[in-house]
């Protein structure tokens, strides 16, 4: 057996091992076998002279450069090295359509080099022969994160090392078939991806419809002889308690709500830890129950407002620090005071205490005097009724968006699932198999090596 049959035999996986069924026309490999995999690195960060602006010297692209980065190709990151910092780390200069993958903090990150490029360590990068479409493996890779995320190892966090990737394995389908497979990918996700935005600006004109009817109702020009009155003259307010670290246990107990179970309009249910059953007697005075308004007292509004919202569970917590809790027996009274909190009005109300601060404070001060306009019952019930009617609407409406939203997500999961299954364009006698093309790169590599 020569080397060229003998690469192709230990690379190709066997039909009885494959993952899943794939045509007849192609195969499955490690990607190892059509992939020359690179790690990157990073320049001493001590030197100024091995790094430069990101339009200058060579581009060096770290995960943090692909978060939230939505193009295919990518040109250069934030910060550029120079030759000497190239010449003096394990960063290697990688040719235009190397396939960029992330491989720790976070695993997952696409992206296609447009140019020649470097990485830090973070990437894994994939150096492809002419005849394997960089575009098909980016799309690959993209529909495969959660397992390539289940193949790493790792304590303080989890990474994949270049020998483990390199026994990813991939179905091949012929050259010509890879190109038809990324063009219907690409017309098939550019449809879906203008229907996600459609979704997204309905979800926003939403949102500013109903902001506009809070600021609306609790426009000061609105209030005409209303009576005013300081927000503890009508509810109860508490703040929450200092809770040592110790206290925490990971056994059942009673929930506690902390400041990041607080955002905007909305209870964010993320707690792990539960405080022991007894502190509920031990510190009664801090237990919070359903339909408590909740607010931040510390960081209490970020760009979308507010930090306040209803504490929606039916059994009780304990409130923690820097978390106040806003008690009303009447109904219509509680929900008028929890509208009014949500207007901008008390948006700048709030802003007015930390103009001057890096870290924005509410006091339980400022928000036992809030000022609160209390129009006569008869109205403040109209007006409640009112928001309440449009709300009902509003949440009937993002409920469909979200089915819809939901149904696209699926459409998308199933679009990728049939391109690499061999069922997303036809195959073509014409076009060979996927073991032709792999010969022709094993020749290729036996000629050019990375």
């Amino acid at each position: 057996m020569n080397k060229k049959q003998d690469l192709v035999k230990n690379a190709i996986i066997p039909t009885d091992a494959y993952p899943y069924n794939i045509p007849d026309t192609w195969i499955w490999c490690f990607s190892g076998s059509i992939a020359d995999i690179v790690s990157g690195g990073t320049p001493k960060t001590s030197f100024d002279e091995y790094f430069t602006t990101k339009d200058e010297g060579i581009p060096w692209v770290t995960p943090a450069d692909l978060s939230n980065y939505e193009d295919i190709y990518i040109v250069k990151g934030e910060r550029s090295i120079t030759k000497l910092g190239l010449s003096k780390s394990s960063a290697k200069l990688m040719p235009a359509n190397t396939v960029l993958f992330s491989s720790r903090a976070p695993i997952g990150y696409v992206a296609i080099a447009k140019n020649e490029i470097t990485t830090n360590q973070g990437f894994k990068n994939f150096v492809l022969p002419s005849k394997v479409s960089p575009e098909y493996l980016y799309y690959f890779l993209k529909h495969n994160k959660k397992s390539v995320e289940q193949m790493a190892t790792g304590t303080t966090f989890k990474e994949v090392s270049a020998k483990t990737i390199k026994k990813l394995p991939i179905p091949i389908p012929p050259f010509q078939e890879q190109i038809r497979i990324v063009n219907k990918l690409k017309m098939s996700l550019n449809i879906i991806g203008e229907a996600k935005n459609k979704i997204i600006q309905a979800k926003a004109l939403i949102k500013k419809r109903h902001e506009a009817l809070i600021n609306q109702t609790f426009n000061s020009s609105n209030f005409n002889e209303w009576d005013y009155k300081e927000l503890d003259e009508v509810a109860e307010i508490i703040s929450g308690y200092a809770f040592k670290k110790q206290d925490f246990i990971e056994t059942n107990g009673i929930k506690s709500v902390k400041i990041t179970n607080v955002g905007v309009r909305e209870f964010i249910n993320n707690q792990t830890q539960n405080l022991p059953e007894e502190f509920n007697i031990k510190y009664s005075s801090y237990v919070v129950e359903e339909n408590n308004i909740l607010i931040a007292l510390t960081r209490p509004y970020i760009k979308n407002g507010l930090k306040v919202c209803f504490y929606p569970l039916k059994e009780k917590s304990l409130l923690n620090q820097r978390v106040a809790a806003i008690k009303i027996k009447d109904n219509f009274l509680l929900k008028y005071i929890y509208y009014f909190l949500t207007s901008k009005e008390v948006l700048e109300y709030v802003k007015s205490f930390s103009k001057a601060s890096s870290q924005p404070n509410l006091s339980i001060k400022s928000l036992k005097s809030l000022s609160i306009p209390i129009p006569p019952y008869e109205k403040l019930v109209e007006k409640v009724k009112k928001i309440e009617g449009e709300s009902i609407v509003e949440k009937q409406i993002l409920e469909k968006l979200e089915e819809a939203e939901n149904h696209i997500e699926k459409m998308h999961e199933s679009l990728l699932r049939k391109a690499f299954r061999g069922e997303l364009v036809e195959q073509r006698v014409e076009e060979g198999t996927g073991l032709d093309l792999f010969e022709e790169i094993i020749e290729e590599k036996l000629s050019v090596k990375f």
